[in-house]
């Protein structure tokens, strides 16, 4: 059988001085996230996917003007 991963990265890069520090207090983190589904349910989950982001996030995908399939929610 056939897997196909759907994997996302996230985090921020630095720079980090102290926590203290006005400006640079971020600590650096990387981090990995994602699943896997057999091949024969990725349509299946796309769509559903695809379906979910719509009827969530409307609001901020009709404010952006993009549309929905492009748009992209960052920083959250």
């Amino acid at each position: 059988m056939t897997y196909i991963a759907y994997l996302d990265e996230f985090g921020h890069i630095g720079p980090y001085v102290d926590r203290q520090d006005a400006k640079y207090k971020e600590s650096p983190v990387f981090g990995l996230a994602g699943l896997v589904l057999p091949m024969n349910e990725v349509r299946g989950f796309g769509t559903w996917f695809f379906q979910r982001k719509c009827e969530l996030l409307d609001f901020e995908i009709k404010r952006a003007g993009v549309h929905p399939a492009i748009w992209e929610k960052k920083g959250a």
